[in-house]
């Protein structure tokens, strides 16, 4: 029976849920304040960034201390918890043999996730999981939207005349690193716009996905892609409604191929030294399509969200749909090695290259 009324509140708790309270927001409120500034100064990369982010985090920790009547911890976040702090400890404790610059800016760094734990542990409540992953979504999109500002924008981004085409970094300052940042709010976006629990929550995870998928692509990072695919097969695979989160990605599939199709073949957006003119209206065209695509995903998590409160697969429909799955999740595990070789021959040839 519980579980019955777990899945009637999944299905069809998008209307008449309460209003979340500040306790439930407040996870996500941290990790937005907290990653935003992060992907802006370069990915929170140089020194001067552990220092104002721990700092900020400790601050925030002391507030939750103050403003929570008791503070209970389980036994898996004590040890959790004491083995970060010991870390650092062993790391300020290696200056005395090693390069004692080295060890306190490493033991600086560390601080940081020994913060950002802490914090977490006072700031959260049990359940408060999609609150989190919705502030990280937002983080993750404004970096992501920064970046392509820059792109779909050159008069905001430009040097010369010359627009700068070149793999998407910004604000980051690596393409790689934008690239697996953006990776990782794809999936929480698709996660959200299949599972949160009301309906302008999945929404909203929805219109990010234009964004973080686009900017994506123009990182030109494969590891950034093959992480996405990754995460999603494993998201598949780990789901309770896994017909449900699949039924999502095709739905948006069209969407967001449509808005990396015209990226692909944006001459002007994929090419290094680009002039303004060109650049300016493919861009502006981009543009154009990345709001009609959000529209569209819109109307699709809307229409899935009807779909899913009339329809449940049965039992038999269900080991009918885990085969197929189960195969395509072979064949994406089996296809690198015989196009490209073992892991040791692609490691070799990447090196090579």
């Amino acid at each position: 029976r519980r579980a019955l009324s777990t899945d009637a509140t999944l299905r069809g708790g998008l209307v008449g849920l309460r209003r979340p309270s500040f306790g439930a927001l407040a996870p996500g409120l941290l990790a937005a304040a907290v990653l935003t500034p992060l992907a802006a100064g370069n990915g929170g990369y140089f020194p001067p960034a552990w220092g104002w982010s721990a700092a900020a985090l400790l601050w925030a920790a002391a507030i939750a201390v103050l403003a929570r009547q008791g503070v209970e911890l389980t036994g898996t976040e004590v040890v959790t918890l004491s083995a970060f702090g010991l870390l650092t400890v062993w790391t300020l404790v290696s200056a005395t043999w090693g390069d004692t610059t080295a060890a306190m800016l490493s033991a600086e760094r560390l601080l940081v996730y020994v913060a950002g734990l802490v914090a977490l542990l006072l700031v959260s409540r049990r359940g408060c999981v999609a609150s989190l992953l919705a502030g990280a979504l937002v983080a993750v999109t404004f970096a992501c939207g920064y970046g392509l500002i820059g792109r779909l924008f050159p008069s905001v981004h430009s040097l010369g005349g010359i627009a700068d085409t070149g793999r998407l970094a910004e604000p980051i300052g690596y393409w790689n690193g934008l690239g697996i940042l953006a990776a990782m709010g794809a999936i929480v976006a698709l996660g959200l716009a299949a599972g949160a629990r009301t309906l302008p929550g999945r929404i909203a995870a929805a219109l990010t996905m234009p964004i973080v998928v686009t900017a994506m692509y123009f990182t030109f990072s494969r590891g950034g892609w093959i992480a996405f695919g990754f995460g999603v097969g494993v998201a598949a695979l780990v789901d309770r409604r896994h017909w449900f989160l699949l039924a999502t990605l095709v739905g948006a599939a069209p969407w967001l191929g449509l808005d990396v199709a015209l990226a692909a073949t944006s001459s002007a957006l994929t090419h290094a030294a680009s002039k303004v003119g060109p650049t300016a209206s493919q861009g502006h065209r981009l543009a154009l399509v990345l709001d009609v695509s959000a529209v569209g995903l819109a109307v699709t998590v809307w229409a899935l969200s009807l779909l899913e409160r009339r329809f449940e697969p049965s039992e038999a429909m269900t080991r009918i749909g885990h085969r197929p799955t189960l195969g395509v999740v072979v064949l994406l595990i089996l296809i690198p090695p015989v196009r490209f070789g073992s892991p040791i021959t692609i490691a070799g040839d990447r090196y090579d290259r």
